[in-house]
């Protein structure tokens, strides 16, 4: 009997310093957080929290996301939570509900009604738009208007965040799909679905994280715009020039290399995956480009070469200035107002919704405004798609410039990741080239000193996964060295990447990163 008070006294007490650390640590006692409202976590342990708790604690710190339980996921909004996404624009301001997700505006839907998902990123999302002014809410409206008060109701539902890739989205879709119960998807793939997928930091922020779903989790594959607005904001300030027109083209989705294959592939898999989860439940899963941009041509190439037909309702042909937010180049509300005309055309006309009651009469739709009519897109058949591949792949790879060299832009463009904002090179990093028979590398030491014993540091150099040698960075100026390449590397474009075993925490320009040394220079030698 002794023993087991000893034990019940021992008990409560772990339970009573649990509770005091998790306060210390969230700055306020589950009590205070509304802890009544959930069991609390098995011995009170915080690392053994349940989902509620969880949404608690992340609701006291200032940023807006969270971290998900589906790794391929990454990111998701605060639940039930008011968040400002754009972190301090009034135009950032959204409630989300139980799953994260933007609020659906109006009284919920009644358990008749046919539910479609708009899914994708900050265009299904609707950025910089009130909640009656997204996609989903607007297209809600016009198929209610069109099909008349007696007819079935249709429940529009976001199921989008902002900077989510194809991965981010399908997956959340995929694992929601018991609380979603779509009877329609709607997926609106946009150009940075190549993207890696972002993370949370500790105050509920995004940022660069290891992907677990891409092949090399420390390139953090994007475009470097970042990098250089920054470089051409401060250069144009100081009264220098920024050839631009030497940058190089825009190289993610052109499929000249690996990294950009695999992505192409990999979305276009993706997507079959959650065509025939879909169909196991009757849910019919269409495509809605938003603009006929590369990508979206691209990932129709694509997924002709690999046989998958999904039905694609094209939006417009591109995206001009007039049809965007002004202070962002997301489509404004009046762009999406037409958007959602044009998909409940479509739709009244396909075979996805339920029939109208007799007597309904003819849809009533509103007339879209002559300066976007006139510019719908135009879906290319499978045939065209491939042969408008071949023409594209070719014209990029004749646009790459032979240098990427950091202090004048030149070719800087063509990198796929794993640069800083003062050109430091992250663990890895990753560039295309085009043809040649010599590789140069140039790289220098990070100017902070060698007081950690970081240098000389040997940085492995790969051309499309193959490793052709090693660069030894020294302790101070410019290392530089040529490497081979074999009759591939020759005969068209090819990825260099640069991997360093061993790196430091740095600061670039204010912000925390980390950095193995410092990007020179990088040139396809023709002889």
């Amino acid at each position: 009997m002794r023993r087991a008070l000893v034990a019940l006294i021992a008990l409560c007490a772990a339970v009573l310093l649990a509770e005091g650390v998790l306060s210390l640590f969230a700055g306020r006692s589950l009590r205070e957080l509304g802890s009544a409202r959930a069991p609390a976590s098995p011995l009170g342990d915080p690392l053994v929290q349940s989902d509620a708790e969880r949404y608690r604690a992340a609701a006291q710190t200032p940023g807006p996301y969270r971290g998900t339980e589906d790794p391929l996921v990454g990111y998701a909004l605060k639940v039930e939570a008011e968040v400002n996404y754009l972190e301090g624009r009034p135009e950032g301001n959204v409630r989300t509900d139980s799953l994260g997700l933007r609020v659906r505006p109006g009284p919920p839907p009644g358990a008749d009604a046919f539910r479609i998902v708009v899914l994708g990123d900050s265009v299904a999302f609707g950025l910089g738009l009130a909640a009656e002014e997204v996609l989903a809410a607007r297209l809600e409206a016009e198929l209610a208007a069109a099909r008349g008060p007696d007819a079935r109701a249709i429940a529009c539902r976001t199921v989008a965040v902002p900077s989510w890739n194809y991965r981010n989205a399908l997956r959340f879709l995929l694992d929601h799909l018991a609380e979603l119960e779509p009877d329609l998807v709607l997926y609106l793939p946009v150009a940075n679905d190549l993207d890696d997928s972002y993370g949370t930091n500790e105050a509920g922020q995004r940022r660069e994280a290891e992907d677990p779903g891409v092949p090399h989790p420390l390139l953090f594959f994007r475009p470097e715009w970042t990098f250089f607005s920054y470089v051409e904001r401060t250069r144009r300030a100081a009264g220098e020039d920024v050839d631009e027109a030497r940058a190089g083209p825009d190289v993610f989705c052109a499929g000249l290399t690996a990294s950009s294959r695999w992505r192409l592939a990999d979305l276009v898999e993706q997507l079959e995956l959650a065509r025939a989860r879909l169909a196991r439940r009757g849910t019919p899963l269409v495509l809605v480009p938003h603009e006929q941009s590369d990508f979206q041509r691209q990932l129709r190439a694509e997924m002709a070469e690999r046989g998958l037909e999904l039905p694609v309702i094209p939006l417009l042909e591109d995206m001009q200035p007039g049809d965007t937010l002004g202070w962002d180049p997301h489509p404004s509300a009046a762009t999406v107002r037409a958007f959602a005309v044009w998909l409940a055309r479509d739709l009244l006309a396909g075979p996805w919704l339920p029939a109208p009651k007799g007597g309904s009469g003819p849809p009533r739709l509103p007339e879209i405004p002559a300066a976007l009519a006139e510019r719908r897109g135009r879906e290319l058949e499978p045939a065209a798609a491939r042969a408008w591949r071949r023409e594209f792949q070719a014209r990029v790879e004749g646009a790459l410039e032979p240098v990427l060299d950091a202090a004048t832009l030149r070719g800087m463009r063509q990198t796929y990741g794993g640069l800083n904002l003062d050109a430091s090179l992250r663990p890895e990093f990753a560039a295309v080239l085009p043809r040649g028979r010599r590789l140069r590398v140039r790289l220098a030491p990070l100017s902070s000193g060698n007081g950690d014993g970081l240098y000389p540091l040997a940085v492995g150099v790969y051309v499309e996964e193959r490793r052709v040698g090693t660069l030894e960075v020294a302790t101070s100026g410019e290392s530089e060295q040529v490497f081979a390449l074999g009759p591939a590397e020759a005969a068209a474009a090819y990825e260099v990447r640069l991997l360093s075993p061993d790196w430091r925490t740095v600061s670039a320009f204010g912000k925390s990163t980390v950095a193995s040394a410092r990007l020179i220079q990088l040139e396809s030698l023709a002889e």
